[in-house]
């Protein structure tokens, strides 16, 4: 079965994410600062792409708070991944990875 993944790195326009045309948005891949800002967070409210079909990906969320924040991105999507990493956070594994893990389990 063919997928097709959308990442535009930020909340995309509504018509760029159709379900005509895509399977799973990737909704948001934004640092910890800018995703909890208010300009990204206007535009996540006013933008609506099913839960099932949507992705976030968020890098530099403060250690002491990536548990609570995966289990918020869980409500909001499906496929969910957070680290406390600013840098290299797709080749590496952050300290807090357990609580990260943990946090996907619950």
């Amino acid at each position: 079965m063919l997928q097709v993944v959308h990442n535009p790195g930020t909340p995309p326009d509504a018509e760029l994410a159709s379900p005509r045309f895509v399977d799973l948005v990737i909704t948001c891949e934004e640092p910890y600062a800018q995703y909890s800002g208010e300009v990204t967070t206007k535009r996540l409210a006013d933008y609506f792409f099913h839960r099932s079909r949507s992705g976030y990906q968020i890098s530099g969320v403060p250690t002491e708070r990536i548990a609570e924040v995966t289990r918020e991105l869980r409500r909001k999507g499906a496929y969910v991944f957070a680290t406390s990493l600013v840098d290299d956070f797709y080749e590496s594994f952050p300290e807090d990875w357990e609580e990260f893990i943990q946090a996907m389990e619950q």
